[in-house]
């Protein structure tokens, strides 16, 4: 486990931080830059608001990704509305050099890198059973945010 950011926002957590290497590039280079410096094939990515993301639904999509192994290279859920979650998914760290270049070439949208991967989308009815109240993929950026999230179930 490791976090992507400035180390010294978060050494006090006792965590492995891997720099952040381009500055203002949004969540794509933290991503270039965690399947970089991991050692394993398979790496679970979860953006650090998603406070209703839990343990067994990380596992469902672990082993999606160890089954799908051999036709992809991405196992992205998909939220209620259909759209992909690329901060709560799976990636192979092959997919790295072609994250890296679409950093390079400024892409900072994470699903604008997903041209020339292979993308598995985990439909949002296989999601479900995971999603106590609808607020599996909620983010908390807000105070507003962080009350909501302490009244869901």
């Amino acid at each position: 486990m490791a976090l992507v950011g400035n180390p010294e926002i978060y050494k006090h957590l006792g965590l492995p931080v891997i720099p952040d290497p381009v500055s203002g590039a949004g969540p794509l280079a933290g991503l270039a830059a965690a399947l970089g410096h991991s050692p394993a094939e398979w790496n679970l990515v979860v953006a650090c608001d998603m406070p209703h993301v839990r343990a067994d639904f990380l596992k469902f999509l672990l082993s999606l990704a160890f089954r799908r192994a051999g036709d992809c290279d991405v196992v992205v859920p998909l939220d209620q509305a259909g759209r992909p979650e690329p901060l709560c998914a799976v990636y192979a760290k092959r997919c790295q050099p072609a994250i890296q270049e679409a950093v390079l070439s400024g892409i900072r949208k994470i699903t604008g890198a997903f041209g020339s991967l292979r993308i598995y989308e985990t439909p949002y009815a296989d999601c479900a059973a995971y999603d106590a109240g609808g607020m599996l993929f909620a983010n908390v950026n807000t105070r507003a945010d962080l009350d909501a999230a302490r009244l869901a179930p």
